[in-house]
Formats: structure tokens, C-alpha cells, sequence
């Protein structure tokens, strides 16, 4: 793929600056190191306005592999590790984050951020809306907010810019921010979207889209197609048949990742509202677009192969992927090391690895989880 189609797709779900305000390339803030009295909500708000370290690393990449334990902080590592490896003990690989004899370089780091967002909801945003979705835009856009929530947590991680609870990958005042997917695809490199939950949920869909409220599943809302509660769950001007950029369902397809795995297919049974495709279903959408797609059905998903020009949508659930609990057990004190298995490729995870490495080198491959 040309750096100028992958540029292409990466700003297609941003085409209408009507909706959300107009896309540019967000400008880091003029002071982007933390401020240990404190920054105002305007400098925190901009992109890079709360970040805490400079720099952490002189190495390039060649795969980026991004894990995300919804939820979950070093506390919970802490149990991990004191139950499986004692208190004394280590985690290979996760514990050499940060350790610069580990990685060959001399500026490694753990990177930190911030979890407070900007905004309790988008009543404190410039793209407020009323219980008919019609915009309602706060004047003076902006208010600390000390617990997060999951979206804009994500949406801080994602695309460098902090933003109030329920937004999606745009900031205070309704602009896009570009995040990890459209910068990895405008840099030609392979992309891949895997997650336990419903794909439309916050913490994947902010690698996919860019919402004002992150309810707004598909173009009928947040349903399975059978009703329609668009109006309660979106801004109105987001929505297709108001000349939006379309819900977070529709933009996924738009964004065009080379492959995402998850949940939430009864989503995509919704019908288009509006633009080329209305009066499709979205997986009719996504199969004219050229997806492979494999509803509900592990044995397909296993079987998919890579495609040039043909990426992969497989929603393996109609809500989160249902979970098994496997409990795991500290080994006695005296054993070696257990080898370590490679990555089964009857899972998700392994599933989007191997379709990945079929039609690239891996280099530059993102993944989420």
C-alpha cells in the first residue's frame, strides 16, 4: 500500500470538520513537561499538555505490541508477582521495562500519565448534547476531574491529548485528535485491533474512531438493530444522515485496520442511516468494502488467511467475548524457570499475529488488547 492510500484511510473517518471541528495535526503544547504545581484545564487540554517525561527511549521500534489491562495498575502486578515469583521475585520481560541494561539503551524508561480527565461528560465539553442529541455547547469547555473513566483515559493514551469522560479521540472542544492507528497507517505500517470486550467499547475503539459520546455504537445507537436510539446515544451532527462522520461502527470500517478481532457483532446488524451505503446492514457495508468478515464463528476466523487489499473483521460474540477462568498456581519455590510457550494461534491475539505476519515483515505491527 502507497503512504499516500494509507494517508487516505487514516483520515477518512475525519471527513467531515462540520461534525467534530476541523482536523489538524494537533501542536504539542509550548511547556509539555508536567508542572508539579499544577497546569490550568486550558494547558492541560491541549496535545502533550500533561505529559510527565520528555523522553524515554533512543531506539526505533520495530514492532509495536500495545497490551492494555483494562483497569488494571501496578498494584495489581504487585499481587501477580508477590503469588507467582515471591515478593523478591521477577517477571521476564515486564519487569525489564525500564531497565536499560535489559534493552541496550541508555534513555529507557516507564512512561506515566496522569488518569484525571477534563470534563465529567460532554455537558463540560464544546459538543454537549440534550436528550435529543442536538448540540449543546458549554461555553467556558473544560473542568478537572479527578476520576477517569475508560474513555478518556484511552483517548489520552491514544492520541496524547486529555479529554473529558465519554469522548472518544477528540478533545474539549470537539476536535480530532489523530491517535496511534491513523499515525501507523499514514506511516505505511501494518495494523491489527484485538480485544476481549465489544470492539465499539471505549478502550478499542479509541484506535478506530472519534466519537463525542462514547455510547454511539453504530447508526442506530446502541442496539441490536431492532429499534433505533441514535438520538439518545450520539450527537445528532455525528450521525451519517446529518452529514457526519458516522458512528463509532462506520469508522472502524473506514479506518480500515488490517485486522480487528472482538466483540459486539449485533452492532454491525444495524442499518446505515445514511451516505452510500443506507439501507445496508454494516456487515453488508463492510463485506462491499472489501472485508473478509466472520460473524460468531471461531473455525472461520481460524481458517482466514491473508488478503492483499482484503483485511479482516472477525466479531466472535454478539457482546464481550464470554471468559473462562483458568486459575493459575505459584510454583513451589525450588523449580527452574518454566520455558515459555509460544503465543497459541487458536486465540485472538495469535489469530491477528499470524494474518499480520502473512502479508508483512511484522515490522511496525500494532496490536491492542
Amino acid at each position: 500500500m502507497s503512504k499516500h492510500k494509507a494517508l487516505t484511510g487514516a483520515i477518512a473517518a475525519l471527513a467531515s470538520v462540520a461534525t467534530l471541528g476541523a482536523l489538524a495535526a494537533p501542536a504539542l503544547a509550548a511547556d509539555t513537561t508536567y508542572s508539579p504545581n499544577g497546569k490550568s484545564v486550558a494547558e492541560l487540554a491541549q496535545h502533550g499538555g500533561a505529559q510527565r517525561i520528555a523522553a524515554i527511549g533512543n531506539k526505533k521500534a520495530k514492532n509495536v505490541v500495545l497490551f492494555i489491562g483494562d483497569g488494571m495498575g501496578d498494584s495489581e502486578i504487585t499481587v501477580a508477582r508477590d503469588y507467582l515469583k515471591g515478593a523478591n521475585g521477577h517477571f521476564d520481560g515486564l519487569d525489564a521495562v525500564g531497565q536499560p541494561s535489559a534493552l541496550d539503551d541508555v534513555q529507557a524508561g516507564t512512561g506515566q500519565y496522569t488518569t484525571f480527565s477534563v470534563g465529567n461528560g460532554s455537558k463540560d465539553s464544546a459538543v454537549g448534547k440534550d436528550g435529543d442529541g442536538k448540540l449543546v455547547a458549554n461555553p467556558n469547555p473544560g473542568k478537572l476531574t479527578p476520576v477517569t473513566d475508560s474513555s478518556a483515559s484511552g483517548s489520552a493514551w491514544a492520541t496524547g491529548t486529555k479529554t473529558y469522560n465519554n469522548a472518544v479521540d477528540v478533545d474539549i472542544y470537539g476536535n480530532p485528535q489523530l491517535n496511534l492507528f491513523e499515525l501507523a497507517k499514514a506511516a505505511g505500517k501494518a495494523t491489527g485491533n484485538v480485544t476481549t470486550a465489544e470492539i465499539q467499547d471505549a478502550t478499542p475503539a479509541v484506535l478506530e474512531s472519534h466519537s463525542s459520546e462514547r455510547a454511539c455504537y453504530g447508526p442506530q445507537g446502541k442496539t441490536d438493530g431492532t429499534s433505533n436510539n441514535a438520538s439518545k446515544q450520539c450527537l445528532i451532527n455525528q450521525l451519517k444522515e446529518n452529514g457526519g462522520i458516522g458512528s463509532i461502527s462506520e469508522q472502524l470500517l473506514d479506518t480500515r485496520a488490517d485486522v480487528t478481532i472482538g466483540g459486539g457483532s449485533k452492532y454491525f446488524r444495524q442499518t446505515v442511516q445514511g451516505g452510500e451505503y443506507k439501507g445496508k446492514t454494516v456487515w453488508e457495508q463492510a463485506k462491499e468494502m472489501g472485508f473478509q468478515t466472520v460473524e460468531n464463528d471461531p473455525a472461520a476466523m481460524n481458517a482466514l488467511q491473508y488478503k492483499d487489499g482484503q483485511p479482516v473483521l472477525a466479531l466472535m460474540s454478539d457482546g464481550n467475548m464470554p471468559t473462562k477462568f483458568n486459575p493459575s498456581k505459584p510454583p513451589p519455590r525450588i523449580q527452574l524457570r518454566t520455558p515459555t510457550r509460544p503465543c497459541a494461534p487458536r486465540t485472538p491475539t495469535g489469530s491477528a499475529i499470524r494474518l499480520l505476519a502473512q502479508g508483512h515483515d511484522q515490522e511496525g505491527a500494532r496490536f491492542a488488547e
